[in-house]
């Protein structure tokens, strides 16, 4: 992911998060980088909830 990101490139993928209480969940994620002047300031992510399938075949 870092490595599309880093070089100015939307990522898409499943993403696994950890909850504050230590829990995991899934999340289908499209990551892009947000620039100023050239330079990437920041990232926005739009996240839904993945398929059964995919988290399984991810796992």
């Amino acid at each position: 992911m870092w490595e599309h990101l880093n070089v100015d490139r939307p990522w898409m993928g499943l993403v696994k998060n950890r909850c504050k209480n230590g829990d995991f969940y899934w999340v289908d994620a499209y990551v892009t980088p947000i620039t100023e002047k050239g330079q990437i300031v920041g990232y926005e992510s739009v996240r839904v909830c993945p398929n059964c399938e995919d988290v399984a075949r991810a796992k």
